[in-house]
């Protein structure tokens, strides 16, 4: 995994993607609260890349830091869970449906670019998924594994720039 991180960084680097690198060995409390299972790729990649932004500013992959608490004006790693909880205010069933849609499904990436829209680990499956604005629980199937997504998106196959 080592040599494919170097690579995944040396192209997002040439698509002028900013990336910061830490070494660390801890996984966010907050993720590990709440998701069970997180696959080996994406572990990897949190403990060796701190932050991943493209050079606008409207798309990252979430690191480590993007899952600790931070002020109200921050873009939260949930977002789009609260967004929708709050929507489905008074609708005690699809609230109930939306968490139970979030705790499986564990966010990756968000862009901003164009609109809200993200990709997050089907932990049903490991596959990643894309959703978007308005209805966030509806997703379509982008990649099989964390690594592929990497893939594709060091090869321009995904537009988040």
């Amino acid at each position: 995994m080592k040599e494919f991180l170097t690579n995944f960084i040396n192209a997002m680097n040439k698509r002028k993607w900013n990336i910061t690198l830490e070494q660390s060995n801890e996984l966010p409390r907050i993720i590990l609260d709440r998701y069970s299972f997180i696959p080996k790729d994406y572990m990897d990649f949190l403990y060796n890349i701190k932050s991943c932004v493209n050079a606008n500013d409207t798309a990252f992959i979430l690191c480590s830091d993007d899952f600790k608490n931070k002020d109200k004006n921050s873009f939260a790693y949930d977002e789009f869970e609260k967004i929708s909880y709050a929507a489905a205010i008074g609708d005690d069933e699809m609230q109930k449906d939306i968490k139970t849609f979030w705790d499986k499904h564990l966010p990756i990436c968000i862009s901003v670019k164009g609109g809200y829209s993200y990709y997050a680990i089907n932990l049903d499956n490991l596959s990643i998924v894309k959703g978007d604005e308005v209805e966030f629980e509806v997703t379509e199937t982008i990649a099989p594994s964390f690594y592929e997504f990497l893939k594709m998106l060091s090869k321009g196959e995904l537009d988040l720039d």
